[in-house]
């Protein structure tokens, strides 16, 4: 789900990502000299500026998620929150496709519907009352969810 456009906000430097949710849209962009390789400048839909970060890390994915910012590769990860305040810079244990805020419920505490509509972006009230069959999407591929090329 994108932003709707409200202003455009003029960008001079080269553009390395952009990023968004419904409340923000994120842009990282190469910087020339200086200490830090990469600025990290995030906006409201109203072109609004929230914060201007500068940073040198090797990411391979920038997400937001609510108001948790990912920057993230196989091997690591950093999390900043709104203000642009670094929570998080450490290793990964395993590789991961996409990052989301929050933790998986515990099994003991499992609701009915989709076990991940509190955290997804996509879901509706069908998401929260239901849970969803078991859907094959490719030939080696399968997912339980209401909506799943709803994200693509």
């Amino acid at each position: 789900m994108s932003p709707a456009l409200l202003k455009q906000v003029q960008v001079t430097e080269e553009i390395q990502s952009v990023f968004y949710s419904k409340d923000y849209v994120g842009v990282i962009v190469a910087q020339e000299g200086g200490e830090y390789r990469q600025r990290m400048d995030v906006y409201k839909p109203n072109g609004d500026a929230v914060f201007s970060q500068e940073f040198t890390y090797d990411y391979t994915y920038a997400d937001i998620d609510g108001d948790t910012i990912f920057l993230y590769n196989e091997d690591s990860c950093r999390v900043y929150n709104r203000y642009g305040n670094l929570q998080y810079e450490g290793p990964l244990a395993f590789s991961v496709p996409k990052m989301i805020k929050g933790s998986l419920p515990l099994l003991t505490q499992i609701k009915k519907g989709c076990r991940f509509a509190s955290r997804c972006p996509y879901a509706t009230d069908k998401c929260r009352e239901e849970e969803p069959e078991l859907q094959k999407t490719g030939e080696n591929h399968s997912v339980r969810c209401h909506f799943p090329r709803f994200g693509e």
